[in-house]
């Protein structure tokens, strides 16, 4: 059978009960024999691939209610009326052909990628219970765990004995349950109640050892009649076509996998070819494919020049795919241009400051669009138009590096590559270069400053677009792809226009923050920009860092225009009513620009909001506390959506209103708020510590006379003062009245206070003490370069903590940072303790060597101790109890350690759960489980949740 057979067998799934198939070799006659039961082999992960379904059963008025009562309420457990009166074991019999009342309601369903949509094929009209029900065959006793992914409630039945049960709506996750498995050799039959409240309905089931590791002999026997649907799942087939180092030969590779399980566990034959116009190019390569894993096969090399137009055929049995080789001469060409250039020894990295891009930069932007051009190669991108602009501009930064000189000053815009701070690899961002900017260097070797605008992209948006966009050249009737690689002609402005990738969707928080400050940073060291004048504006996810970026630090940015962005934590329907506790509170404003808008005195806004983008509170709520305070904002509310951007930025008064602001970059009055050290400056002011990790701290400084500071605090224990040379007096002496007290510092002598017993007096905060970028809480260390390490040292959590360490790594969805994620015994080899970068360890002491190195030099306040988490002096217990927590590195005191433990596979899996907003450290167990994928607790529930003291100490539990 095809493969195109095959997924329209898929898709008529009941029309394929009659057949009797295997992949690669004919069935046995239906008339010859009835169809005998099937086995299909756990996919490689473990999944489970095919359920017999029963339901929906849904809610029903009880007998002779009034026409205006609510239905009855549906429980686990219920029998819901239209439910056959057969134990649920029985279900499978239904699904053989056999007549039965139930065979209206059950079918066997295929497990697409795992993953049964039970909402598609069950279309129940409300609330409804089902059963997808599954039959194990074990050759030896198993201990393991059942990983469910299910929307809402779930009870699971082992041979007609509940072993495990929840009903709360919750959206379906990977491995979201874990149920321990137990079973002796033979044949089981697994139930899954499954209760459906609202949205979505889906489930999937994977079936692993007691160390997560795909189990062997053991196989689901699918029941009579479904043999043949059983033998249509498809092998997953990716080629890469893939060019050599020279860039002068094809190299087409190929992965196989079975996400869905292999027919009666057994390999298939694959052969893979590259043809032309029926003619075969490379020999055929036959290789067999492993049901337990993804098997790799690389097809014989070739000459790359006359392959664009070829295809990669692969035949998986009887199942045959084929795919396009797009490799036009001019990529080529200019691949092997770049490959001689990125040959020659690399240039010096430092240049006159502000002299524009140096040997250095060019040299990392031809490794970008390299690994760009070879990306498109392989996935066979067919927009010639753009892979020959990129061709064109590669093969000229090549050459220029041959030469070893920079490009000559070019205006416009332009991608370029920037390594980030986060994770050391190269990240992209857009630049627009204002044509008077190279013609004044031209004809004097100079340019004045230009002002400087910060456009950041929205959801899933791309630098270049959002250049595009800036310029009122958004094009509806392309993707944000497609607008990222086509730049049409624009308009000459005055002003230098960046635009940061923000590592992806990376919320111009933590990590992506940092780019977006790195990326300034990396401007105004190359080209000369006026400091006065850096205005930022993005929309939507742009939008909530256009005004959350420069509300955390005042006076440097000119103004803002934050278009239809999200200005509050409480206004955010999934937290909006909810009850928080303090820490979450606090929490919450942290995150919310609205709680930082007494900072933005020195900033104007331009704020756009669609009065049918509800709510409108989003905005409202900054516009609000702008309007309170007295600062300046405009703001407009057209009749429009989400979309406020195109109409916006098409007019020539945005970029006008940005770049005719002008900050005051030596202010006499300074009003400081933040919630934590890691946002200390504002001017001349420094906030180096604060008395409390869960409390807002504040500053009103006035720079009163030439030699004279006046100020008043709230929550601040430590505080720098600068001697602005355009404020104060540099020969004389300085008085600094504050909080009262009068202190006098001679001239030249640093402004540094801490707060005693006695008030304030000169000094430093102590050593170890929370201060400056090291105070917590979790999730301050994604604003750090960051190693992730993962324990091997047992067995059973090697692949927990490993899964651990890479969920967070991935920090969410559409994040494009690629940390380093290391075993503990490759840490220990690379010396990461050597390294400047913060450390991520998943797993305890006993289960990671590099935990047991930190512990023994200072021990941690938490840690595992055999089945228990131990913090101070209480033990809490439980399956699924683990922590996390964050503090200093012990053997780099100036560094974080983040630690997430647990003593057992399930309670390390479900670190997953844990919420964005954690304050220092948690103990949780299975009750977080709701809190998944959530920005809150909700009505999930951790076991102990804290700060720790400014000490770094365990606060009283």
């Amino acid at each position: 059978m095809t493969g195109s057979s095959a997924r329209s067998c898929r898709r008529l799934a009941g029309a394929c009960l009659v057949l009797a198939l295997g992949l690669g070799a004919p069935g046995p006659s239906a008339e010859a024999s009835p169809p005998a039961p099937g086995v299909l082999g756990l996919a490689d992960d473990g999944r489970v691939g095919v359920f017999v379904v029963s339901g929906p059963y849904e809610a029903r008025k009880p007998t002779g209610a009034p026409a205006t009562s609510k239905g009855a309420k549906l429980a686990l457990g219920d029998r819901p009326s239209g439910m056959p009166p057969l134990a649920l074991s029985e279900a499978l019999v239904c699904a053989g052909g056999d007549p039965d009342p139930c065979s209206r309601r059950t079918t066997v369903e295929i497990a697409r990628s795992g993953v049964v949509d039970l909402k598609e094929r069950l279309a129940p009209r409300g609330e409804a219970l089902a059963y997808a029900t599954f039959t194990l065959r074990t050759e030896r006793d198993f201990r393991g765990f059942l990983l469910l992914s299910v929307d809402d409630g779930v009870r699971v039945s082992v041979d007609g004995t509940v072993i495990h049960s929840r009903d709360e709506g919750r959206p379906p996750r990977d491995d979201d349950d874990a149920v321990p498995l137990s079973l002796s050799a033979g044949r089981h039959v697994v139930s899954l109640e499954l209760h459906q409240h609202d949205g979505p309905w889906q489930v999937a089931a994977r079936i692993v050892d007691d160390g997560l590791a795909r189990p062997t002999g053991l196989v689901v026997e699918v029941p009579s009649g479904a043999a043949a649907l059983a033998a249509m799942h498809p092998a997953r087939i990716r080629v890469t076509r893939a060019l050599d180092a020279t860039a002068t030969k094809l190299v087409p590779e190929v992965r196989v996998s079975f996400p869905d399980g292999v027919p009666d566990g057994r390999p298939l034959p694959v052969t893979v070819r590259v043809l032309r116009g029926g003619t075969v190019l490379s020999e055929a390569y036959a290789g067999i494919a492993d049901p337990s894993g993804t098997t790799k096969i690389s097809a014989p090399s070739l000459p790359v020049l006359g392959v664009d137009g070829a295809s990669v055929e692969v035949r998986v049995g009887a199942d045959v795919e084929s795919f396009l080789v797009v490799a036009p001469e001019k990529v080529l060409a200019a691949l092997a241009l770049a490959s001689k250039a990125l040959a020659t020894p690399p240039a010096p990295p430092d240049g006159p400051k502000g002299a524009g891009l140096t040997l250095a930069d060019l040299r990392l932007d031809v490794e970008l669009r390299v690994s760009r051009l070879r990306a498109f190669v392989s996935e066979a991108d067919a927009d010639r138009a753009a892979l020959d602009t990129e061709a064109d501009e590669l093969a000229s930064e090549a050459r220029a590096l041959t030469e070893g000189h920079p490009l000559e000053k070019i205006s416009g815009a332009r991608r370029h590559a920037m390594r980030s701070r986060a994770d050391d690899r190269t990240t992209e961002l857009g630049l627009y270069v204002p044509p008077a900017y190279a013609a004044q260097v031209k004809s004097t070797g100079t340019a004045r400053p230009f002002p400087l605008v910060v456009a950041l992209h929205g959801l899933n948006g791309k630098p270049l677009q959002m250049v595009r966009w800036f310029f009122g050249k958004d094009d509806a009737g392309h993707d944000g792809a497609w607008e990222d690689r086509h730049m049409p002609p624009l308009e000459a402005l005055p002003a230098f226009v960046l635009a940061p990738s923000g590592h992806g969707n990376g919320m111009y928080r933590e990590l992506a923050e940092e780019d977006v400050m790195q990326a300034i940073a990396w401007v105004k060291e190359r080209f000369p920009i006026d400091p006065s004048r850096v205005s930022i504006t993005g929309p939507s996810m742009g939008g909530i860092g256009a005004a959350g970026i420069p509300l955390r630090r005042p006076w440097v940015f000119s103004a803002a225009a934050p278009l239809c962005g999200y200005h509050s934590t409480f206004v955010r329907r999934d937290v909006a009513g909810k009850r928080l506790s303090a820490w979450e509170r606090f929490l919450g404003e942290d995150r919310s620009n609205a709680d930082w808008a007494a900072n933005g005195r020195g900033l104007p806004l331009y704020i756009v909001h669609g009065t049918q983008d509800l709510p409108e509170e989003n905005s409202k709520v900054l516009i609000d506390k702008y309007e309170a305070l007295h600062y300046p904002v405009k703001h407009e509310h057209p009749d429009l959506g989400h979309n406020v951007w195109q109409t916006t930025y098409e007019k020539p008064e945005t970029a006008k209103w940005l770049l005719s602001r002008q900050t005051q970059l030596h202010p006499k009055w300074v009003l400081f708020r933040t919630a934590r050290t890691r946002w200390s400056d504002s001017a001349w002011v420094h906030v180096r510590q604060l008395a409390k990790s869960d409390a807002w701290g504040e500053v009103r400084a006035h720079a009163s006379s030439r030699t004279r500071i006046e100020a008043t605090t709230t929550n601040v224990s430590a505080l720098v003062l600068d001697r602005d040379e355009k404020l104060f007096d540099a020969d004389a002496a300085l008085e600094v009245a504050l909080d009262g007290k009068v202190l006098t510092f001679p001239k030249g002598a640093p402004i540094e206070l801490v707060r005693t017993p006695a008030g304030w007096e000169p000094g430093k905060p102590k050593p170890g003490e929370k201060a400056g970028a090291l105070t917590g809480p979790f999730r301050d260390v994604f604003h750090e370069p960051l190693v992730f390490v993962y324990g091997t040292r047992d067995p059973k959590l090697r692949i927990a903590n490993e899964r651990v360490a890479r969920g967070f790594a991935q920090v969410r969805f559409g994040v494009t940072a690629s940390y380093p994620i290391l075993s503990d015994t490759e840490a220990l080899a690379r010396d990461v303790l050597g390294t400047t970068k913060a450390l991520f360890l998943v797993g305890s002491s006993a289960s990671n060597a590099l935990t047991a190195k930190l512990e023994a030099t200072a021990p941690f306040p938490i840690r595992a101790d055999g089945q228990a988490i131990v913090v101070g002096s209480r033990r809490f217990e439980g399956r699924e109890a683990g922590a996390a927590f964050v503090r200093p590195n012990p053997a780099a005191p100036d560094r974080y350690v983040a630690v997430v433990l647990s003593p057992t596979p399930e309670g390390t899996l479900r670190a997953l759960s844990l919420p964005d907003l954690l304050p220092d450290f948690v103990v949780y167990d299975e009750k977080v489980a709701p809190a998944r994928g959530q920005l809150v607790l909700g009505s999930a529930s951790l076991r102990a949740a804290g700060f720790f003291g400014l000490d770094w100490s365990l606060p009283a539990l």
